[in-house]
């Protein structure tokens, strides 16, 4: 691509093309290109569907507004690092037949708020498509003690047995609140995940006495792990 160094309409060759056009050539590049083209194009935010075929890529973080992404060939993937609030409804597609996300070990959902039904169904749903997790980070930053309007039903706070054979540890951060959702879905875990070692509760110190007695809350609860270690940091 020849570049000129003049006004923005010099600079940027691309945003005139068709849309169709534009979105298979940024589809076809490799990550790294296709990250660097999308800087010439005025349009780029437009486009929230990614294809990512990037070999030696080893985290994927990523914290902005997307409708889909598709893992083709990323043999090295290991962490996933997402900034939540994003356009969910068809995030996260594989390609046929390869229907999970296998070599995903660590998810990292930053900004969770517990009392948004969907946003927690997608983070769970996630969570099943990643059969040898063995660590999920979640930063929770409810503000205060709220009712969900349409509450978790036990069905919907469910993680297969499959991702749940290898969980070795949960991190769970409160950032202002400590809501019953939050103590729900950890309860499940507790219930289900029978190598779990260790769960890590972190909050901020205005709200340390209700992350204390979350800890001694959880501590009840039933365990398909008999050694569990409840760390408060």
């Amino acid at each position: 691509m020849n570049m000129r160094s003049g006004g923005s309409s010099d600079a940027d060759r691309i945003s005139s093309l068709p849309g169709d056009l534009l979105q298979k050539i940024l589809v076809c590049l490799p990550l790294h290109d296709a990250v660097r083209t999308s800087v010439l194009s005025t349009k780029w935010s437009e486009f929230d569907s990614f294809i990512i075929e990037a070999p030696n890529l080893k985290i994927f973080e990523f914290s902005g507004r997307a409708n889909s992404f598709c893992f083709r060939r990323t043999p090295l993937l290991e962490e996933i690092v997402l900034g939540m609030p994003f356009n969910m409804l068809e995030s996260f597609t594989v390609p046929e037949p390869q229907l999970t996300l296998d070599n995903i070990k660590i998810l990292n959902f930053k900004n969770l708020i517990f009392t948004k039904v969907d946003w927690v169904t997608y983070v769970l749903d996630l969570i099943n498509r990643c059969p040898n997790i063995e660590r999920p980070l979640i930063t929770s930053e409810a503000f205060k003690a709220c009712a969900c309007a349409h509450p978790l039903r036990s069905k919907e706070m469910t993680m297969t047995h499959s991702a749940m054979k290898r969980l070795k540890s949960v991190d769970m951060t409160l950032m202002y609140w400590v809501n019953k959702t939050e103590t729900k879905f950890l309860k499940h875990v507790l219930a289900y995940a029978t190598a779990l070692e260790k769960i890590y509760i972190a909050t901020s110190a205005d709200i340390r006495h209700r992350g204390m007695k979350m800890m001694e809350e959880m501590k009840q609860f039933p365990r398909a792990s008999p050694n569990v270690e409840f760390i408060y940091h």
